[in-house]
């Protein structure tokens, strides 16, 4: 079966929960048993896989759809009451698994036993339900955060790696609504956001595979950055716009019957340094300023109609264009409040998108 990019994404996450799970589970054993028996590190490396497999069926399968679209805290109140029973029923039947092997036991008579009520009642299960209900919340929370903030920037706050503003190159695309104008007009101010939430929600997963960072989202702009290494690789800074084309074609069907029309986007991508930093007490956000963020915007007011996708030359310096693609120079363009021209590329797919 094939996995799909929200699937892909999700599979790296899980090798970072299995790893944490492979390193927390026997830390957790010597904590509470030190070194004494073998049998409860045994029990540490069944449990560390069993959880991995119970956070696989949820990501792929139970949140995998519309009921991200809850409201954060009821999403997140119910993520962290599925995990914790499935984990608690799993570590325990495991636990009675073990103590059975150990001792000789049935099913039966282990779980009647006295060793096992007093396991229950006054041993270490309250100290193993206290640390997994720890990690529960711990790790559903940082999931839902990382989606709420965007990728990389939950991690990057907790580093404080632009707590100082620091210069830095990236590629740069403004990724316009061009017909929304029309859609506000047809729908109405509320259903409209609804539709731009649900073209947004569509096509984030092509940004993050494509290793685009989402910055921010102003009135129909979106603004996406890459570092310079991630932009240049696979060439995903020009690759992206085609593939969100892509990806909201298979979704027409849904967009004509619910508002009357596919969405159509225009953007363009320039190369250049911008500094970037934290700003804001009450309300903090990575913010990235300088001429290189103007000049893409300025870029984007030349896109329209055919040239719905245009890049500049230091775009074309850094990125070798896919054989997909075809690129044709529109010359030296003088832009509005720019001192230099610069020139600009139009560029299109060689196939039918739709």
């Amino acid at each position: 079966m094939r996995l799909t990019k929200e699937q892909k994404r999700k599979f790296w996450t899980l090798r970072w929960i299995f790893l944490a799970a492979m390193i927390l589970a026997p830390v957790y054993t010597i904590l509470v048993d030190g070194f004494a028996s073998w049998y409860p590190f045994l029990m540490a490396f069944l449990i560390a896989p069993s959880i991995v497999l119970i956070f696989a069926f949820f990501e792929f399968v139970v949140f995998d759809g519309r009921i991200r679209k809850l409201p954060f805290l009821v999403l997140l109140i119910i993520r962290i009451s599925a995990y914790l029973f499935s984990i608690l029923f799993c570590v325990l039947s495991i636990v009675i698994l073990i103590r059975m092997l150990r001792y000789g036991h049935t099913f039966q008579q282990e779980i009647q036993s006295p060793a096992f009520q007093f396991y229950l009642e006054e041993g270490d299960f309250k100290v193993l339900v206290a640390y997994i209900f720890g990690l529960v919340i711990l790790t559903n929370f940082t999931l839902q955060m990382n989606r709420k903030m965007g990728q990389g920037v939950l991690r990057e706050f907790l580093l404080g790696k632009y707590h100082e503003p620091r210069e830095t190159s990236v590629f740069i695309m403004f990724l316009k609504f061009r017909n929304a104008a029309f859609f506000i007009n047809k729908l109405g101010d509320q259903k409209f956001l609804e539709f731009y939430n649900e073209v947004i929600y569509d096509m984030t997963n092509t940004i993050i595979f494509n290793k685009g960072i989402i910055s921010s989202y102003d009135d129909d702009e979106i603004l996406i950055l890459w570092n310079e290494e991630k932009g240049i690789e696979n060439a995903h800074a020009i690759r992206l716009f085609s593939e969100i084309e892509d990806e909201l074609g298979q979704h027409k069907v849904r967009y004509f019957e619910k508002y009357g029309g596919l969405p159509r986007f225009e953007a363009a991508v320039h190369f250049g340094k911008v500094v970037c930093g934290e700003i804001g007490r009450v309300k903090s956000e990575i913010r990235y300023h300088g001429d290189a963020t103007n000049t893409a915007h300025r870029i984007l007011e030349l896109a329209s109609g055919d040239e719905s996708f245009l890049i500049s030359n230091p775009v074309l310096e850094r990125i070798e264009v896919p054989g997909l693609f075809e690129y044709e120079s529109m010359g030296m363009i003088q832009m509005r409040g720019k001192r230099d021209p610069l020139e600009i590329y139009r560029v299109d797919s060689k196939r039918e998108l739709f």
